[in-house]
């Protein structure tokens, strides 16, 4: 019962700290000018937060939409790059890699 209860509360704890940043992510982009629809788009479909950040940055400083999309695109290819290289250190294979 208590890894169960360990497992709970730290579960809760990933919870309420991705809500926290879901909010302030949601709120920035709206008061960026993009829409609800747009914001929840780009919460779908863009892995990493950096990007997400980067892109309503751009944007809310009066840049194009398309520069904040390459600098969204930049900072998920360095993602990938990292998981390239970490890939054979950790030695994942079947469903965990």
């Amino acid at each position: 019962m208590t890894s169960r209860r360990a497992i709970v509360r730290e579960g809760l704890t990933v919870g309420i700290a991705t809500g926290a940043y879901g909010i302030s992510f949601g709120a920035l982009s709206v008061a960026a000018g993009l829409s609800v629809l747009q914001t929840c788009a780009l919460s779908l479909l863009v892995f990493t937060g950096a990007s997400q950040f980067a892109l309503v940055g751009v944007v809310a400083s009066g840049g194009a939409a398309l520069s904040g999309a390459v600098t969204a695109l930049l900072l998920g290819l360095r993602n990938g790059l990292y998981g390239l290289r970490l890939a054979p250190l950790l030695r994942f294979t079947g469903v965990r890699r």
